[in-house]
């Protein structure tokens, strides 16, 4: 939580430092706050809005699949060092929390643990696509440039890591699962 809180600080701080060479600062730190307070609640809402048709995602959909060509792709993006650094709301928002296995003899909780990082990573996608909407609520000047599109592409770049690692997690999930129910 620590590392997502010290980007949207660092880069709301440069942003709004950045438009202070060009625009009045009272006007920088109006536009720049409220596009990351906006940027949080369409994400939030995005995910919750996925979150309400859980039921309709399927695990077994042939883009949720991830081969171990993939998880060697995810770990060169450095997937294993910034996993567990993530922040995991699941528990909060959802009551399912993701950070470690409970139970890993049990078959019906790895299904439910691979179906929560399905449902999470299209939350996030979501999530992240809602995020350029805020371009919408930001007048088409140089706000809309300068401040609405580097923040969307900084909530980009924060939901993108947890798809990561929901990925890889999910490979690792399979084949768990498999092991288990060879037993």
């Amino acid at each position: 939580m620590k590392f997502y809180l010290a980007v949207i600080v660092v880069s709301a701080g440069t942003i709004f430092a950045l438009n202070c060479l060009a625009t009045p600062v009272w006007i920088s730190l109006v536009v720049t706050v409220g596009c990351v307070i906006g940027l949080i609640i369409l994400h939030g809402a995005g995910s919750g809005i996925t979150y309400s048709f859980r039921n309709h995602i399927n695990p077994q959909a042939k883009y949720f699949k991830v081969s171990g060509k993939g998880r060697k792709r995810l770990e060169r993006l450095g997937v294993r060092k910034f996993k567990d650094h993530l922040p995991d709301l699941g528990k909060l928002f959802v009551g399912f929390s993701k950070t470690k296995i409970a139970d890993p003899k049990d078959p019906e909780y790895i299904k439910k643990y691979i179906h929560e990082t399905c449902v999470g990573e299209i939350g996030h996608i979501v999530g992240a696509l809602a995020g350029f909407l805020i371009m919408a609520c930001v007048p088409v000047n140089h706000y809309w440039l300068t401040i609405a599109l580097p923040c969307a592409v900084v909530n980009m770049v924060l939901a993108i890591m947890p798809i990561i690692a929901m990925r890889y997690n999910r490979y690792k999930l399979t084949v768990l699962l498999k092991v288990v129910t060879r037993k």
